[in-house]
């Protein structure tokens, strides 16, 4: 193994030690104070097991959705990119994108770390409370290399934004 060069240690340094202030200041939209309080009110919960049907695959091989945003993850570290997926899913939930692609990569041999852990992250509570399922596209739009995910429609949550809201006055 290689020793350090003296840039890399100071870069490898600054990045370490400010790794929980990047985690606490993230901004997803102009008007975060907002969506945070929204966030907190919403009861969201996720039940399924999020792997999306056939039929959900047989649409997106038929051009029935149209993708509304995607996120591409090429270069990203794994601290990087599990920040990323996460601001990309609760800002398409709260900007009404339904279809969103996140681009992984396949890696070398099919492996790819980022491909591998997407699906587990997407899985956690933090993040799931906001998708109803994801799947592999087909390879038009990415196949292996990307995950389509199918977010849930905050309209159905509003009467409940504004419940929690009176409630708390």
């Amino acid at each position: 193994m290689s020793k350090l060069t003296k840039e890399d240690l100071a870069l490898w340094n600054y990045y370490t030690s400010n790794i929980t202030q990047i985690s606490k200041k993230i901004e997803l939209t102009s008007n975060a104070q907002k969506n945070e309080k929204e966030r907190k009110s919403l009861p969201l919960t996720n039940k399924n097991n999020l792997i999306l049907e056939q039929q959900a695959k047989k649409m997106l091989k038929n051009k029935k959705f149209v993708i509304d945003a995607f996120l591409d993850l090429h270069g990203l570290s794994q601290i990087e990119a599990k920040i990323k997926i996460k601001e990309f899913v609760q800002a398409a939930f709260f900007k009404k994108k339904r279809h969103i692609i996140i681009i992984t990569g396949k890696g070398e041999n099919n492996k790819g770390i980022l491909k591998n852990k997407t699906p587990s992250w997407l899985a956690e509570k933090e993040i799931s409370k906001y998708i109803i399922g994801f799947l592999n596209p087909p390879e038009f739009l990415g196949g292996d290399g990307a995950i389509y995910i199918n977010i849930k429609n905050i309209d159905k949550y509003k009467t409940n934004i504004i419940k929690d809201d009176e409630e708390n006055k």
